[in-house]
């Protein structure tokens, strides 16, 4: 699942002051006053029939737009019927992000990584490649070859160095909730079947472009995870060494992997007053069997904030000691989240994230993509979503992008498995409207009653226009 932003692009070139002239020239005959058309004259004559309201000598001039937006706004858009429309069709959904009209050898390559079949990236190529061709040029580039049927490479060395907040993250969430089997070379992560779906989002985006399951097998792998001190049985097996080897590989990117870490064994709650949005309390709670990792995150709060929190044991007669460390000054828990977030971006998050924007009344940031290369489902994101209904549309997609890969493996058409597809699948519309139609169409969804998403993609569209074309939009006002 990938989240693109809805933009709009004006295909057609624009002359604003030769448009002017021509709508004079059109209206002008109406009143038999052709003679008294001058170089300065357009601008006036145009202001002056809007406001009287001829606005049918606007229909002489029309403007193409191709708006990128979700199935349900272009559902609107379309009933405004004095319009020529071409639309992506949704049978093409799982490649119409892809161009494949030049593929050279580095998108052969790219796209063999990203699960392609070297059949498939041949057919795609139309004729440019072969498949032996492409089998050719993967040997000379040294591309690690896949068994037969077998779709996407894992990257076998992703945790070699832990350099990017998203490796941080995942570590600290492996190191919670994952668990090795050092028999079978294998990383498996426990997580609540609802709340799985954006770390799928995560194995795939950056470990294994086809990753099913919350399961990563490969030898190196699982050795660059021991490593770090991710070691098997590490509930009961943990050292002074493989602490301090887990503490010095994610330093730099300490507040990461804690957010991974409290997302998988811990708990963040904020407690305020709506009406006035003051914090009063907080409860920030990390769980864990490694008290040598706790004391580490108390030395940490203590140098970088001047908190000594203390550390409490949860001993049950039997059972491996398990130990808690909860932050509970808000002042303290305010800069200390702000540094947890700080490269936090939708969907790469649990929904517990969601309480520490829903406290603040902060927007989520999301992470935005092009939408030229990918190969998942591209999606809208609604922009009336926030805080826990954010998680929850994202789970959905990610529902709805599974069952309709699983239609297609079972033999469904495209045309047969979107009966599946969302309302905020992805689309591309070719919308020409005369000018006439453009100014009623911003009267409308420009309005503060209009849907937001609609105003999200004509409010831009409507200032663009109203710098290329002069006087034919000004009157028409935004409703803040």
């Amino acid at each position: 699942m990938r989240i693109i932003k809805p933009s709009h692009e004006i295909l057609s070139p624009i002359d604003g002051e030769q448009i002017l002239k021509h709508i004079e020239l059109c209206g002008r005959v109406c009143y038999k006053s052709e003679d008294r058309i001058t170089d300065n004259s357009a601008n006036k004559f145009v202001a002056s029939i809007i406001k009287r309201g001829h606005e049918s000598v606007l229909e002489h001039v029309s403007i193409t737009v191709k708006f990128i937006c979700d199935r349900g706004v272009s559902h609107e858009i379309v009933r405004h019927r004095i319009a020529s429309y071409s639309q992506e069709s949704t049978r093409y959904v799982s490649s119409c992000d892809i161009n494949f009209d030049d593929l050279t050898e580095e998108d052969c390559i790219s796209l063999y990584q990203d699960g392609f079949s070297m059949k498939r990236i041949a057919n795609c190529s139309k004729g440019k490649f072969t498949e032996w061709q492409v089998n050719k040029i993967l040997m000379s580039s040294s591309v690690p070859k896949r068994n037969l049927g077998s779709r996407g490479i894992v990257k076998h060395d992703y945790f070699s160095s832990i350099d990017t907040p998203e490796k941080a993250y995942l570590l600290g969430f492996i190191y919670a909730d994952g668990s090795i089997r050092n028999t079978l070379d294998q990383l498996m992560i426990s997580q609540k079947e609802e709340n799985q779906w954006f770390l799928l989002n995560m194995l795939r985006d950056f470990i294994q472009p086809d990753a099913k399951s919350l399961q990563v097998a490969g030898k190196e792998f699982v050795a660059h995870l021991i490593d770090k001190g991710v070691v098997p049985n590490k509930t009961y097996d943990i050292s002074q060494e493989n602490t301090e080897k887990l503490w010095e590989s994610i330093y730099e990117y300490r507040y990461d992997f804690l957010r991974g870490f409290l997302d998988g064994d811990g708990n963040i709650r904020w407690f305020y007053q709506k009406e006035t949005s003051n914090t009063q309390s907080c409860n920030i709670t990390f769980s864990s069997t490694n008290l040598l990792l706790l004391k580490k995150i108390v030395t940490m709060l203590e140098n970088e904030y001047n908190y000594s929190p203390n550390i409490r044991e949860d001993y049950k007669e039997g059972k491996t000691p398990f130990y808690r460390l909860a932050i509970t000054d808000s002042s303290i828990g305010t800069l200390f989240c702000e540094n947890l977030y700080k490269n936090f971006v939708f969907p790469y998050g649990h929904p517990k994230t969601a309480r520490f924007f829903e406290a603040f009344e902060m927007p989520v940031p999301t992470k935005l993509h092009n939408c030229t290369v990918a190969k998942d489902f591209n999606v809208i994101k609604p922009i009336f979503f926030n805080g826990s209904s954010l998680w929850q549309w994202g789970r959905a997609m990610m529902d709805c992008e599974i069952s309709y890969n699983k239609l297609i493996a079972s033999g469904a058409t495209p045309q047969e498995a979107r009966s599946v597809l969302p309302n905020s699948i992805k689309t591309e519309l070719i919308c020409t409207m005369n000018l006439r139609e453009w100014r009623h169409f911003f009267k409308l969804r420009t309005a503060k009653a209009a849907h937001p998403q609609m105003r999200e993609i004509a409010i831009p569209l409507l200032a663009e226009l109203k710098e290329k074309i002069p006087v034919v939009f000004d009157d028409i006002e935004v409703e803040v």
